[in-house]
């Protein structure tokens, strides 16, 4: 890559305990070896829940959109980087904003504040070069300290994700198996168009 061009971001998204900090990591660690200068912006949903709890309502969705968005433009903005590995997108409090809309209490309010998201995942939705979407294969532990739903919640939360990338037509590929299979195939997407 040469030093004028934008770094690639690349996007793992998929319901809690799909993997996709775990991917992200080991493609990082690919990437590295491989020579690519290598950036990952911290979650903002984590961001979130490290300072505030668990997200309740559709503000707090859309707090975290703005930490999202804004942890990865800081990542874009380094001199030299080739790549922006996320383990979140922008697009997902459209997802959870959805989710949390049954338990809204002023629909006028939740409705408004839905609609200005999906316009700022619209705006951003051109950053993303790759979007790998992580279906969730294998176990996890529910009270590890970072997710805050149980094992049925995050299948319902994985399946709107999904419907979300189908329905919004968004190009993304789905990357399936073990941890080595799934980074195998996420690198070889990578490497048709920029890994060497």
């Amino acid at each position: 890559m040469t030093e004028q061009s934008k770094p690639v971001k690349v996007a793992f998204v998929g319901g809690p305990g799909a993997g996709k900090s775990l991917i992200r990591a080991a493609v990082y660690s690919e990437l590295k070896k491989k020579g690519f200068s290598v950036f990952s912006p911290e979650e903002g949903a984590t961001q979130f829940i490290r300072h505030c709890g668990s997200p309740q309502s559709v503000s707090d969705s859309f707090v975290i959109m703005h930490l999202q968005a804004e942890n990865e433009k800081e990542m874009m903005e380094i001199q030299n980087c080739d790549f922006v590995l996320c383990d979140c997108a922008t697009f997902l409090s459209c997802v959870y904003a959805k989710l949390q809309e049954a338990d809204s209490k002023n629909k006028k309010h939740h409705n408004f504040i839905s609609e200005m998201m999906r316009k700022f995942y619209r705006r951003g939705l051109h950053t993303y070069d790759y979007i790998f979407y992580l279906p969730i294969e294998h176990s996890f532990n529910p009270a590890d300290g970072i997710r805050y739903h149980n094992v049925d919640e995050a299948n319902g939360v994985a399946k709107q994700i999904k419907a979300f990338l189908d329905s919004e037509i968004i190009r993304y590929f789905e990357i399936k198996g073990t941890l080595d299979e799934r980074v195998n195939k996420t690198l070889e997407i990578l490497k048709g168009n920029v890994v060497a």
